[in-house]
């Protein structure tokens, strides 16, 4: 019975991932730009960016020539007054991957 007390305990605490997040009466999706996001959810409360570079074979499929792509990533936050979980947007390289119930650690 302990066990199962703890695992829910995990998995209660654990981020959850949404679909989609309201804004009034308009929601915003996995796919849309931030500029989209913007005009429909305002300014975020809270804004982290992070850089990586990632490093692909060429289209030879050489092991000697890497490609570096730049991925940008952006954490919006959204707190809201109805007492829910703020929301943490994702993006990457100005497109949202991921909406995730709660704030951006």
């Amino acid at each position: 019975m302990r066990i199962m007390i703890v695992l829910v305990a995990l998995l209660l605490s654990a981020p959850v991932m949404a679909d989609a997040m309201n804004c009034g009466n308009r929601i915003v999706v996995d796919g849309d730009r931030r500029s989209h996001v913007l005009r429909v959810c305002g300014e975020p409360e809270d804004i982290t960016t992070k850089q990586r570079f990632v490093r692909r074979k060429d289209f030879t499929g050489t092991t000697n020539d890497k490609v570096i792509h730049e991925i940008n990533t952006e954490y919006w936050t959204y707190t809201f007054n109805d007492g829910s979980l703020p929301k943490t947007l994702e993006f990457e390289n100005d497109i949202l991957i991921r909406i995730i119930a709660g704030p951006y650690k």
